[in-house]
């Protein structure tokens, strides 16, 4: 977000630096200068001065009033900012509209995502927006509001978009649409643990319970089930 009210949308550094804050507690401490090293204070500050520019950039902004991942991961961040900087106000208003604003209008109710499937890379590209619409719905579950069983009269739901990809997940050739990269099974593994969880179905992680990879040890310590 840049101060003048235009933006753009950084799909990973900000997100890895909100973590960061979020481990320390509330209030004056998030903002003492002494806990960060003189070279990583910009990092920090950056994404926490453009969050007081995002009520106006929300709307007009390119990364908010995109309709396709773009205008998904710009709600992560604004949440996940929102979240660590005490602005709860923010954050329950960006996710009230999360239902409306991007399940009803970027799933399809057979699951499908049109925007998505636009793409070269079309199977990657549903499984990535998916995993943006997933984390907004884990945070929504910190204000209350619950995006996994968010669901339009017609059936769009996050639940209808996972149950589209999941039968390509051991044949990603099988995928009807253009897809100009070889889609890696283990990119669908943080979408099929986490739905296991939260709508307890087994069937979800037994479809990634064998997958191996370099994420692997992470996405098994964050989303096991107690």
């Amino acid at each position: 977000l840049k101060p003048g009210g235009d933006s753009f949308v950084m799909l990973d550094k900000p997100a890895e630096e909100a973590d960061g804050v979020a481990v320390l507690p509330p209030g004056p401490v998030r903002s003492n200068a002494a806990l960060f090293p003189p070279d990583e204070k910009p990092h920090l500050e950056f994404p926490v001065l453009g969050l007081l520019h995002a009520d106006a950039a929300a709307e007009s902004s390119h990364g908010g009033a995109a309709t396709n991942n773009h205008g998904t991961f710009f709600d992560t961040q604004v949440v996940q900012l929102a979240l660590v900087t005490d602005r709860r106000d923010l954050a329950i208003s960006v996710l009230e509209d999360a239902g409306p604003r991007r399940i009803a209008v970027q799933i399809e109710p057979d699951g499908s995502q049109q925007h998505e499937l636009a793409r070269t890379r079309s199977l990657g590209y549903s499984a990535f927006n998916l995993q943006a619409l997933c984390h907004l719905a884990t945070l929504a579950e910190h204000v209350g509001i619950d995006l996994w069983r968010y669901e339009t009269p017609d059936g769009r739901s996050i639940r209808r978009a996972i149950d589209f990809l999941a039968p390509y997940v051991a044949a990603p050739h099988r995928w009807p649409h253009e897809q100009i990269r070889q889609m890696e099974q283990t990119d669908f593994a943080t979408l099929l643990w986490r739905a296991g969880i939260v709508y307890r179905d087994p069937s979800y992680a037994a479809l990634v319970k064998d997958f191996t990879g370099v994420w692997d040890g992470r996405i098994r310590l964050t989303f096991v089930d107690e």
